[in-house]
């Protein structure tokens, strides 16, 4: 199972999709900062942010499970930005004021 980053613009134009990795959680297992805590059907998992990559859509997309509230895909936007050194003040500034919405 996979977390689909790429955007929709695209997966409409292209063959491949870039993803991020999921694996289950086991207790006790850590959570690096690289990485994201999520709870999808029922299971403790974490996205593996660190793992970027991309897939053939049309041989490797199962069924749509559901998708990340606005909380988490921030968590996985900091850590994509965390992972690929990407730090420029506009983003951060963004970030910041989503967050203030989302958390209020």
């Amino acid at each position: 199972m996979g977390l689909i980053i790429s955007n929709n613009r695209q997966n409409l134009a292209s063959p491949l999709i870039i993803i991020l990795p999921l694996t289950s959680l086991k207790e006790g297992s850590k959570v690096y900062s690289f990485e994201v805590e999520t709870f999808i059907n029922n299971q403790s998992g974490k996205i593996l942010v660190d793992q970027i990559t991309t897939t053939d859509k049309v041989k490797r997309i199962g069924k749509f499970v559901g998708q990340l509230d606005e909380k988490l895909m921030l968590k996985v936007e900091r850590a994509i930005c965390y992972v690929l050194a990407i730090s420029t003040e506009a983003l951060a500034e963004e970030l910041k004021e989503r967050q203030k919405k989302i958390i209020g």
